[in-house]
């Protein structure tokens, strides 16, 4: 396995800044805080920037504050780094009580912010655009919140949410020139309020899996969106309330 830098629980945050990177950050105890990284992904790397988290060992109590990511996706050759994963810019998996704010992520080889299996992730004032696939992508995440996002470019989807996303809130999004705005499968009990869409393909496309009529969008709530924005794929996906 390549050299990792893994930075071990800390009590005061650590200051980091202007680090060209070939592998990733690794968080993999709790009670860590960085601020004031900037990372740009080595050429040929084909790396996540920074991982939060491992899937043994759920970990809890970290924020990152003023980070800055350049991903260098056309300089990257592969989508997928060791151990089976993809190279984006934030990756948090199997933990508790996560917070991003302030955060800028750029041209990455697969998503700007990826989590799962987590809760209470907090992500504010980000920035994520002109990655090879969504600007933040969530998979079996549960009470979270997600504010002040601008998402543009991602050749996939602004957010997109799969695979048991239930009770998170999203708000005071400005999402542009992505394929789909929002793209929502196996999901549940959700908020999303005051977006402001432009020139997506799609704004918000909710479906089920496949014919897994069991993995239906349901019960979602959509505050200020307008209704023409919608489509709505699959039958099974029911009582999803839209007030424009």
């Amino acid at each position: 396995m390549k050299s990792i830098l893994t930075i071990l629980a800390v009590c005061f945050p650590l200051l980091l800044s202007a680090m060209e990177i070939s592998s990733p950050i690794w968080l993999t105890n709790s009670g860590i805080t960085i601020s004031n990284l900037q990372i740009r992904v080595a050429d040929n790397a084909n790396c996540p920037a920074i991982i939060v988290g491992t899937p043994n060992k759920k970990i809890s109590n970290v924020t990152l504050i003023n980070v800055c990511i350049d991903g260098n996706r056309t300089n990257q050759t592969r989508e997928i780094w060791e151990q089976g994963l993809r190279n984006n810019g934030i990756f948090v998996q199997n933990a508790d009580n996560v917070t991003v704010v302030n955060a800028t992520i750029r041209g990455c080889r697969s998503g700007g912010i990826v989590c799962e299996k987590v809760t209470n992730f907090k992500v504010s004032h980000l920035i994520s655009e002109n990655n090879e696939f969504d600007g933040i992508a969530i998979y079996e995440t549960t009470n979270s919140s997600f504010s002040y996002l601008s998402l543009n470019k991602n050749l996939t989807a602004g957010i997109s949410m799969d695979n048991w996303c239930e009770n998170n809130v999203f708000r005071n999004c400005s999402i542009a020139d992505n394929d789909s705005g929002i793209f929502m499968r196996n999901s549940r009990g959700n908020f999303f309020g005051h977006f402001l869409f432009n020139k997506n393909k799609h704004g918000v496309f909710i479906a089920q899996v496949d014919d897994k009529k069991e993995t239906a969008c349901v019960n979602n709530l959509f505050f200020g969106i307008p209704k023409d924005l919608f489509r709505i794929n699959d039958s099974s996906c029911t009582n999803n309330l839209i007030f424009p």
